[in-house]
């Protein structure tokens, strides 16, 4: 039984290299050229690789990838200037004006106007005129200020630019203080007359 078995393995190896040894036809009638026996060698990797590009190529005319930033050189200040800020950081400036916090403009209001929306509402108005006839008190001063301060400049030493400026900050003061009092007349008695006489717009 054993010698069977192997006869037959022979035969079935002898028929499938006698098959395998045997041209294939092509689709046109010749034969396919035989497998050579030894193994194709592998083409070098320099020849089927792709060309490296180099990284000084010139970028092509088309492509618009952001071009990498050049270094920029930090600007210095003047040490003039690094000392000026380093005194006003240490003593102020004395340019800078007063600061004044008007912490009496502002009162808290009582546990019964908190309860009751309608004393509260009254207390927010308190405040509003509060606020307001501060501001035609301080506005009345500043006018005087100012025209003093143009009257004096258009006698000399002042340029026209500058005569100008401060002439356009007298208007805009005395138009915002003539329409408060045309709203609120009764700030006017509390507050000193105004330098300026004229009828609010």
């Amino acid at each position: 039984m054993r010698v069977l078995l192997i006869t037959v393995s022979v035969l079935l190896v002898a028929s499938l290299a006698w098959i395998l040894r045997q041209p294939v036809a092509t689709p046109s009638g010749s034969p396919a050229p035989a497998l050579a026996a030894e193994p194709v060698q592998a083409q070098s990797l320099e020849a089927s690789a792709p060309p490296a590009v180099s990284e000084t190529a010139s970028v092509p005319p088309g492509d618009h990838r952001p071009a990498a930033p050049l270094p920029q050189a930090v600007p210095t200040p003047p040490p003039a200037v690094v000392a000026s800020l380093r005194h006003a950081m240490a003593n102020g400036d004395p340019r800078t004006p007063p600061l004044v916090r008007p912490t009496d403009l502002r009162k808290p209001p009582s546990a019964a106007e908190l309860a009751d929306p309608q004393l509260y509402q009254q207390y927010e108005t308190r405040q509003k005129m509060r606020v307001y006839a501060a501001f035609v008190k301080a506005s009345g001063q500043k006018i005087t200020k100012l025209e003093t301060l143009i009257a004096r400049g258009k006698q000399g030493g002042v340029s026209a630019a500058q005569l100008a400026e401060g002439q356009a900050k007298l208007d805009q003061l005395r138009q915002q203080r003539n329409k408060t009092l045309a709203h609120y007349p009764d700030l006017a008695k509390a507050a000193a007359p105004p330098p300026d006489q004229s009828q609010p717009d």
